[in-house]
């Protein structure tokens, strides 16, 4: 009797226990969860090209809140579509030109965070109707632009005149009410060569170029073909003239050079002294060309961006070398421009083919506009209005 007793108490004394220990390991276990406290996403705002993607990574706060997960959408999958791709990643795909929002949002407390996307498309080329031309002074010129593909979203474009002194560019009604393409107003100011130079304003490696000559000499006249004129009709007859005064033509023209041999030959003398005027102007010229500068291209670079941003290095006898070193170098950077090399490049000029010479000799590298590296030791050719750049994309520069 006593033992079953016993066994009464102990029962008893488990079924009261158990659910306190089960309410207890409860309470632990909601103390153990963290919730969340917000989201952020490494991008806010995202441009891409239509049919191009691009990446997007949510951050769920904290590091450690129990429940991390998120849901992704679209305010317009039409021109922005997003999918996920892991637990905190998604993809961006531009479907059509216009704007959209991508937002994240998470599963615990609603947290949110949005990153706009802006589809556009590109130009992709850019080309004068007319390569070159000569002009007179005063003298104006309009230029038709070909841009290319007409539906390009952001058809914005920057002009400008490697030599102002010598022309100018403007642009024509900007808006295009008027006209479908493109067009500027070029003026000649003095005499001289330039380069007219159009590029997009989203992307300058996508550019044009429109060589121009302002000078006086004019052009060469065509040569005009006479045409013999018809045979008149034959006079009536009469009276027969006596026959001494009819002469042929043969007679007339050998009349008129023995009457011209008579005289002064005032021919050769207007050439003779045309020759000699030539030949002082010519000279005049030489000793002066340096303070007339007629013809001349500049010999110079301008820095477009980087440590030298918006100077104009001239040239010193056609050359000009780039580098960190003071004691080898025109153009000096910085000791903390560790991506410049001592002696990273020279640019020499040759007038005679009104050109520019790049050689690179850098550790970190010369590239053209087109992000094309150069060879070392190469020489590559550049025409004044095309561009290249030191190591980084910043350090960029332009030919004049």
């Amino acid at each position: 009797m006593q033992r079953k007793l016993v066994f009464l108490f102990l029962v008893i004394y488990i079924i009261m226990i158990c659910p306190q220990a089960t309410f207890a390991q409860r309470v632990r276990d909601d103390d153990d969860e963290v919730a969340v406290t917000g989201v952020w996403l490494n991008q806010d705002r995202i441009e891409l090209e239509r049919n191009r993607t691009a990446d997007l990574t949510a951050t769920v706060l904290p590091q450690d809140a129990t429940n991390r997960e998120i849901t992704w959408f679209s305010s317009d999958p039409a021109i922005a579509e997003v999918r996920r791709t892991g637990p905190a990643t998604a993809v961006v795909t531009a479907r059509r030109p216009g704007s959209a929002v991508i937002t994240v949002r998470t599963a615990d407390g609603n947290f949110q965070a949005s990153c706009n996307v802006e589809v556009f498309i590109p130009i992709s080329s850019l080309s004068f109707d007319q390569t070159e031309a000569i002009i007179a002074p005063s003298e104006e010129l309009v230029l038709d632009i070909n841009l290319l593909p007409s539906e390009a979203t952001d058809q914005r474009l920057e002009f400008s005149s490697t030599d102002a002194a010598v022309a100018t560019v403007v642009a024509i009604d900007p808006d295009r009410t008027r006209s479908r393409n493109p067009q500027v107003r070029v003026t000649a100011r003095r005499e001289g060569e330039t380069r007219i130079v159009v590029r997009s304003v989203r992307n300058d490696r996508i550019s044009a170029f429109f060589d121009l000559i302002v000078s006086t000499d004019p052009a060469p006249a065509p040569v005009e073909t006479v045409n013999s004129a018809p045979p008149e009709p034959a006079a009536p007859a009469g009276p027969e003239e006596p026959a001494e005064q009819v002469k042929t033509d043969e007679e007339l023209v050998s009349q008129e050079e023995t009457r011209v041999s008579e005289g002064p030959n005032y021919l050769y003398l207007y050439l003779g002294l045309g020759a000699l005027l030539l030949m002082l102007l010519s000279t005049a010229g030489f000793l002066y060309r340096d303070k007339l500068n007629l013809f001349t291209p500049t010999q110079s670079i301008k820095a477009v961006s980087g440590h030298f941003t918006g100077q104009q290095i001239k040239l010193k006898k056609g050359q000009l070398k780039i580098g960190r070193d003071a004691s080898e170098n025109q153009l000096v950077y910085p000791q903390s421009y560790s991506k410049i090399s001592r002696k990273h490049c020279v640019l020499e000029y040759d007038q005679s083919t009104v050109s520019f010479t790049l050689i690179d000799s850098s550790s970190n590298g010369t590239f053209l506009a087109t992000g094309e590296r150069l060879i070392s030791g190469k020489n590559y050719t550049l025409k004044p209005g095309e561009r290249f750049y030191l190591a980084d994309p910043k350090e960029l520069f332009e030919v004049e």
